[in-house]
């Protein structure tokens, strides 16, 4: 090999062959979805509704209401089945969850802007046993029920 002659080189385009590829292209994932179909104008920093005193102790309001009573002879206003779970109320009418999605997308018996009055109601039986008395048997412990409702108030920002 003579070291007197230059060997012909293949000049770069950029200077530093900056413009090479350096990694390789690899298909993107399809599982994540792309930063076009994020929501843009969802609201941020939201904090969980919590009631406040002047320098006392801050106290959470529960994203569901629990309804206290002995006996619950609560009754749903349009399939007059009593409600299991979770059910709706505004003043003294009473919608399951079912009744209240179906009249919530077809509107049939209420309309949407009476239904936005309706609240969110929930049984006290997962809390404590009344056995037909204004008497409480306690079935959930006091620090579990507040971790819960905590839970529970931040979910609800998100999925109401």
């Amino acid at each position: 090999m003579d070291l007197n002659i230059i060997p012909e080189t293949k000049r770069a385009f950029k200077p530093f062959n900056a413009a090479s590829v350096r990694f390789p292209i690899v298909a993107r994932s399809t599982d994540v979805p792309g930063p076009g179909s994020y929501e843009c104008d969802v609201k941020q920093n939201r904090q969980v509704h919590m009631l406040h005193s002047f320098g006392g102790r801050t106290k959470l309001i529960p994203a569901i209401k629990t309804k206290c009573m002995p006996l619950n002879r609560d009754k749903c206003v349009i399939c007059l089945k009593q409600p299991i779970g979770d059910y709706y109320q505004y003043r003294n009418e009473i919608l399951c969850g079912d009744c209240f999605n179906f009249n919530w997308q077809w509107q049939e018996k209420f309309k949407r802007t009476y239904l936005q009055a309706f609240q969110k109601v929930r049984d006290c039986s997962h809390v404590h046993e009344h056995s037909g008395t204004s008497a409480r048997i306690q079935l959930v412990d006091n620090r579990i029920m507040k971790k819960l409702q905590r839970k529970e108030a931040y979910l609800s920002l998100y999925w109401p």
